[in-house]
């Protein structure tokens, strides 16, 4: 009888005894057996030991017991059936010592629960002295008052389940430390050595929808192969793909008449288990042939359902790894040749890694560089505000910006540079452009624009104003004509052509004095300012206000014109995108700094900066950058935007 019988027996006899609530026993220290029920035959016939024994409460593990089958005790343990009935406490003593108190745990608890449960323990044979593993299933028996007056049970030996479980053990502790090929080819072999298949086969999938394969293991005839032409197109393994595992134990030709492979290799027993990833997809087949039948196909059942999940395992964790591995070859190949240097530090800014580009940038070997800290590049007067700016680098986890770095000759170079912290912990990525070439680039262009605004302004001036005032004189003498002449109509229109003309050539002037070089002539930078918030608001209608904390004394002349162009056209920005209504323009000292602030209450930057940046922003960067400052875009917390010039002190007077 099979473990399922066994358990549908089981069954039946527990639903008997709870029909009748309780054991009807003449005697209250007796239980009464009544077996009536059952084929004798069929209790003959089982290799289970079914029995009935009496609870007591002082005793718990021990009580009077009856067989319902009695030739299975003395084949399982060596003693008889009559030993245990007038031993109670038999059982008890040939436990093994080890699992006495396990025993005794589960039995507490299901008489607690007053449900079923299982006991697994060793029993020391009579005879042979060897000990013989039990598994142990009992229902209690309960009377209508909700006592338990009895166990129903059924015991079986598992005893080579346990050594094939054990075995198994032994197998995987000896595989556990191998990985990759050394890990799938040890458990090959071990397989096919083990069930004494002719053949195993560990298969991959390289592509399951067009059943694309490749071996990684093949242990064939006691001796590896590195190819074999395998097919699945009519193979029995295709209904493992269906199934999950199937086993033929013989006759494996019959079955599969178009499998050439089978019939040419002589092959009669088959077995196959699909292998899977974590979402089930399949990934790999492990195949086992034999030119025999299958001796154990149990064992091989239970082998394959063990051991696939460490299979599968095994080929997702080599999966990953040559996917990495291939990643890391395409990332470097990108280090190696992008034109950008590229460094790695660690938290302290020690250079770990560098590339060509950033050797070539520096004037270092990279075997230099690998030994120098980025701090050593930074000059002094800088070095305090690099540490902090390091510090809060590591903290926002990316930074981006420019800065002046003295090199190999100790020369100077101004780099641009984008940071990400933590590409992995406690490594850092930096790439550092050389923006020296777009510098000169960038300033020539700016030249030349401010070049241009100045002839514009002239021409303006001195050509349009001219012809303007050449019209202011030509209307009033003919106003002062027509007046004498009465003709008073046409006087008033000559007026008003006089009052337009004088109002044209005004706002000529401003728009000439705004473009501003009239303005930025001056050293003032306070009158500078105001003026020009006077000019925006007369010109555009727009409250425009300046606010300066202390007196600034600048003889820089190039610093006054890089402010006066970034405020001018933060100004348009806000007036002409930010549909600004209020703009103010504040120039202070902040932690040994100066600071340029341009605020307004538009509709505020756009959330990528970066992307929406045009020429007028650009040549913000670029200006912050020749006063050796940084420029920062940023969101009022009230609306509109925020812009901040910082740039350090000793460019005032430069």
């Amino acid at each position: 009888m099979n473990l399922k019988d066994q358990i549908m027996f089981f069954r039946l006899l527990a639903r008997r005894r709870s029909s009748s609530q309780s054991y009807k026993s003449p005697r209250q220290d007796e239980t009464t057996i009544q077996p009536s029920i059952l084929s004798e035959q069929l209790l003959k016939n089982l290799n289970d030991i079914i029995y009935i024994v009496q609870y007591q409460k002082e005793t718990v593990m021990g009580g009077r017991i009856k067989f319902l089958t009695k030739h299975q005790i003395k084949e399982i343990t060596g003693f008889s059936a009559e030993d245990f009935e007038n031993d109670p406490f038999l059982w008890e003593r040939i436990i093994h010592p080890d699992d006495i108190g396990v025993v005794l745990e589960h039995t507490l608890e299901i008489i607690a629960n007053h449900k079923a449960g299982i006991r697994t323990y060793r029993l020391q044979h009579k005879t042979t002295g060897r000990w013989i593993w039990i598994e142990d299933k009992i229902v209690p028996n309960v009377n209508e008052q909700g006592e338990i007056t009895a166990f129903l049970g059924i015991a079986r030996d598992i005893t080579e389940q346990k050594q094939k479980e054990e075995l198994y053990v032994q197998i995987a502790n000896n595989i556990s430390s191998l990985t990759g090929n050394d890990f799938f080819k040890s458990f090959v072999r071990f397989f096919s050595n083990h069930f004494a298949l002719y053949c195993a086969l560990l298969l991959e999938f390289t592509d399951y929808q067009e059943k694309s394969i490749r071996p990684i293991a093949i242990f064939w005839d006691n001796q590896w192969l590195s190819h074999l032409d395998y097919s699945l197109e009519h193979s029995p393994a295709r209904l493992a793909l269906q199934s999950g595992m199937v086993i033929y134990t013989q006759g494996i030709q019959q079955f599969f008449p178009k499998d050439r492979f089978l019939a040419g290799h002589g092959i009669d027993s088959f077995a196959a288990i699909t292998l899977k990833d974590a979402q089930h997809n399949i990934i790999g087949l492990l195949i086992g042939m034999d030119r025999k039948p299958i001796k154990d196909p149990a064992g091989i059942e239970h082998f394959l359902k063990i051991f696939s999940g460490r299979l599968s395992a095994e080929m997702i964790r080599k999966r990953t790894e040559e996917a990495l591995h291939g990643s890391e070859k395409r990332l470097r190949a990108i280090f190696e040749n992008a034109q950008n240097a590229i460094l790695l530090l660690n938290d302290e800014g020690l250079i770990l890694d560098a590339n060509p580009a950033a050797s070539k940038l520096t004037g270092h070997e990279l075997f230099e560089l690998r030994q120098q800290n980025i701090q050593q590049w930074v000059p002094p007067p800088d070095l305090r505000f690099f540490k902090r700016g390091w510090k809060l680098f590591k903290q926002n986890g990316y930074a981006q910006g420019s800065l002046t770095l003295n090199l190999k000759n100790n020369e100077p170079l101004v780099v641009e540079y984008k940071a990400i912290a933590e590409i992995i912990p406690g490594i850092h990525l930096v790439l550092v452009g050389d923006v020296t070439e777009r510098n000169l680039q960038e300033k020539a262009i700016l030249e030349f624009t401010d070049r241009e605004r100045i002839n514009i302004g002239r021409e303006i001036h001195d050509g349009l104003g001219q012809y303007l005032t050449g019209m202011e004189l030509l209307a009033k003498a003919l106003a002062k004509k027509l007046e004498r002449k009465g003709l008073m109509e046409e006087q008033k229109n000559a007026t008003e052509l006089l009052a337009l003309a004088e109002k044209v050539s005004h706002q000529v002037s401003i728009i000439a004095s705004g473009l501003p070089e009239a303005l930025i002539e001056s050293t003032d930078i306070h009158q500078i300012f105001s003026d020009y918030s006077k000019f925006i608001e007369d010109t555009f209608h727009v409250k425009c206000d300046f606010t300066c904390t202390e007196p600034f004394v600048i003889k820089n002349t190039l610093l006054i014109t890089q402010l006066f162009r970034i405020a001018q056209e933060a100004i348009h920005n806000a007036i002409k995108h930010g549909q600004a209504n209020q703009i103010s323009i504040e120039l202070k000292r902040k932690n040994g700094n100066y600071l340029l602030e341009i605020s307004d209450d538009g509709v505020g930057i756009p959330s990528n900066i970066e992307e929406a940046m045009g020429v007028g922003i650009r040549s913000m960067i670029y200006r912050a950058r020749t006063l050796h400052g940084t420029i920062n875009f940023l969101k009022n917390t009230s609306g509109g935007t925020l812009i901040q010039c910082t740039f350090p002190p000793k460019i005032l007077n430069h």
